[in-house]
């Protein structure tokens, strides 16, 4: 189980996400800085991509 929160949202919790989920910040794939994190509330198993590999992965 992991927490979304974002950067300009401090007062407010995100979503409780679990298995399986895909967690993708629409900024950074338009090129900007990504302004969401996750925070893992247990183990989990993750995989972080660069810009790079994320557009390599989705080509």
């Amino acid at each position: 189980m992991v927490q979304a929160r974002w950067a300009d949202l401090v007062d407010s919790p995100g979503p409780l996400l679990g298995p399986p989920c895909v967690i993708v910040d629409i900024s950074y794939l338009l090129g900007g800085v990504a302004r969401a994190s996750v925070i893992a509330l247990e183990p989990v198993d993750a995989l972080r991509l660069s810009r790079q590999g994320l557009e390599t992965l989705m080509a």
